[in-house]
């Protein structure tokens, strides 16, 4: 092999190596307890954002119920809006809220956590316990 082909080869060598990294540090293996009888409407929109840099607005009118606990916090699942985040990957993901604030994301078929760059605080309407 050339040396010039060879050195175009440990750079996207290197350059992958690179961008797998904060993938597998965004997302933390997390037991699951499952939990219902909570839900709530989210009354405003809200936009958040994980370490990737990617980000998803959630919209206003929409429902969440509880659908189990982490450590974190609570794990909520949407009636009605597909909810996903990206890394290396699109993930299927359900939002984590303690105190009322967005604090990230569980992953269901991974079975993992990952935080938000930022707690976002929601404003909830309907909201039983």
């Amino acid at each position: 092999m050339s040396v010039e082909r060879r050195s175009i080869v440990l750079l996207m060598a290197g350059a992958l190596s690179g961008c797998a990294l904060p993938v597998r540090q965004m997302a933390l293996p997390t037991p699951l307890a499952p939990a219902s009888g909570h839900t709530f409407v989210l009354a405003e929109d809200a936009h958040c954002s994980i370490s990737t840099g990617y980000g998803r607005t959630l919209r206003a009118g929409t429902h969440w119920d509880l659908f189990g606990t982490i450590d974190r916090g609570e794990v909520y699942r949407s009636r009605d809006q597909v909810l996903t985040v990206e890394g290396f990957n699109v993930h299927e993901a359900y939002l984590v809220i303690k105190n009322e604030s967005l604090v990230g994301f569980y992953l269901p078929v991974e079975k993992t956590f990952t935080h938000v760059s930022r707690a976002t605080k929601l404003q909830l309407t309907s909201y039983k316990e």
